[in-house]
């Protein structure tokens, strides 16, 4: 009993004193990147902490470009390098190294694998760790907006749709839009969701209207989220070609409307064959009544 109560306390022992080794070491204490987008550069901030209970020497880090997958979409400006002779206990050390996104990349977040290694008092086997850190590429959003409307005619319900082109590199979520009508009524709600917009697609909003003056403008409010979760707004000020009837005639918007010259030529038909009928009968009757009498 006693023998088991020793060899207990001993893997407890030894369990705590591997514990504590594997809490000091030196580690990443913070990461910090300036805004990056697909073919441009950005500066990326590492700090170093020296948790040890020792002093490190021959500190060394480095960013791995050439791991597979990483290659074609970042490069490293300048070095990809950080060394320094010795980090003392309990102090840290900061670093910048500057990359640059391929054009061709999409927004995202992006792991790059590193190096990190270091030697312990007069250990002379370095200690090597490796892991990943995350890069973030941002999309630039680019918005383009047109308006197309049905029957664009001054007293006539028609309809204006709202056309949102997403001409940047990430796709736009949680899309929304609202009017404010100028100088038309609006028959339908004056919000309708979109949802998402995906690169290099677009969507529609379309509202019925009623329009009332040649002069209108479709003043709307574009509201999303960009590929960060941030929220972005968009104002929309387009004009809107509206006519009059006479107008809408002579472009071909509308067509002149003949139903009741149809329906006078109709009635003008109809008459004329009662009035036929009524002659050819007056006449049969006629022809009747003088073939009785000379019979007579």
């Amino acid at each position: 009993m006693k023998k088991q109560l020793i060899i207990t306390s001993l893997a407890t022992l030894f369990i705590f004193i591997l514990a504590l080794n594997l809490a000091s070491a030196i580690v990443i204490k913070d990461i910090s990147q300036d805004t990056l987008y697909p073919g441009t550069s950005a500066n990326i901030k590492i700090i170093l902490d020296n948790n040890l209970n020792d002093d490190a020497e021959d500190v060394s880090f480095s960013l791995n470009f050439a791991s597979t997958g990483t290659s074609p979409n970042f490069v490293p400006v300048g070095s990809a390098d950080f060394n320094d002779d010795e980090i003392k206990e309990d102090k840290s050390r900061e670093f910048t190294i500057t990359i640059k996104a391929a054009s061709s990349i999409e927004p995202g977040i992006y792991n790059i694998p590193y190096t990190l290694s270091y030697k312990i008092g007069n250990n002379a086997t370095p200690t090597i760790k490796t892991g990943t850190i995350g890069v973030t590429v941002n999309s630039k959003v680019s918005l383009d907006f047109s308006v197309l409307t049905e029957m664009p005619v001054i007293g006539e319900k028609g309809k204006i749709t709202l056309k949102i082109v997403n001409k940047g590199f990430g796709q736009i979520k949680f899309v929304s839009v609202s009017v404010q009508p100028q100088g038309y009524t609006l028959l339908s709600e004056n919000q309708v969701y979109i949802g998402s917009i995906s690169s290099d697609d677009f969507e529609t909003a379309a509202f019925d209207v009623i329009f009332t003056k040649p002069s209108e403008r479709l003043i709307a409010t574009v509201t999303y989220k960009d590929l960060e979760n941030n929220d972005r707004v968009e104002n929309v000020d387009i004009s809107v070609p509206v006519y009059t009837r006479e107008k809408a005639l002579e472009l071909g918007i509308i067509t002149k409307n003949n139903t009741f010259m149809y329906v006078i030529i109709v009635a003008i038909v109809i008459v004329a064959w009662l009035i036929w009928r009524a002659i050819k009968k007056r006449r049969r009757l006629a022809r009747s009544v003088n073939g009785n009498g000379g019979n007579r």
